[in-house]
């Protein structure tokens, strides 16, 4: 089990509300979930939807001065991958794209999301994972403390549980660092039932 890691306070709270939502405050001046629509399940994984050079079907790029695209030279798997990249000189910030899922069917499990990443040019590539539930905020792992920094495919791997009262699962790639980061053969699966007994 792959403990959760956090960014510093004020990078959480760029990343997960500013950066991923558009969402105003509610009454009780707190900021709601991520408002980009939840699918009923993982749209286009392999990212061997949509056309190179463009954002791959059924994921959001959510940063301004960063790119996101279909490749088709070097992929891991399958015929396509995706590049998310810096497109203008400013050198501080980090670059989100993401996916969200209604949690409905993963409740009381513990998931695994996995799949291949590698990194060019002195860039921090990682993948991210966070459950939202009816009142805050629930497993959170952004592997900010292991991030793949290899120009080789290297595989990841971050598990944690969903809990009962989940409302979505928001999901998808973190770069920061100048270069770029590439990824490939994402996989979103049920490990067990949060109790440890096999499903």
């Amino acid at each position: 089990y792959l403990a959760p890691q956090r960014l510093p306070d004020h990078y959480d709270a760029l990343l997960f509300v500013n950066r991923t939502t558009a969402a105003k405050p509610n009454p009780s001046g707190r900021r709601g979930p991520s408002k980009i629509p939840a699918a009923p399940g993982p749209v286009n994984f392999d990212f061997e939807e949509g056309q190179p050079g463009e954002v791959p079907k059924g994921w959001s790029m959510t940063t301004p001065g960063f790119e996101a695209r279909v490749e088709t030279e070097g992929s891991k798997s399958g015929l396509r991958h995706v590049l998310l990249r810096r497109e203008s000189e400013q050198k501080e910030g980090f670059g989100i794209l993401m996916q969200s899922l209604e949690a409905q069917a993963y409740r009381g499990k513990r998931i695994r999301l996995s799949g291949w990443l590698r990194a060019d040019g002195g860039a921090k590539a990682m993948a991210w994972l966070r459950v939202d539930r009816s009142e805050g905020r629930g497993f959170f792992d952004n592997m900010w403390e292991r991030p793949v920094m290899a120009p080789e495919w290297q595989p990841f791997a971050i598990e944690g549980v969903v809990d009962d009262n989940a409302t979505s699962l928001n999901l998808g790639l973190l770069l920061t660092g100048d270069g770029g980061m590439r990824a490939d053969g994402f996989k979103l699966e049920i490990v067990e039932p949060a109790s440890g007994k096999k499903p």
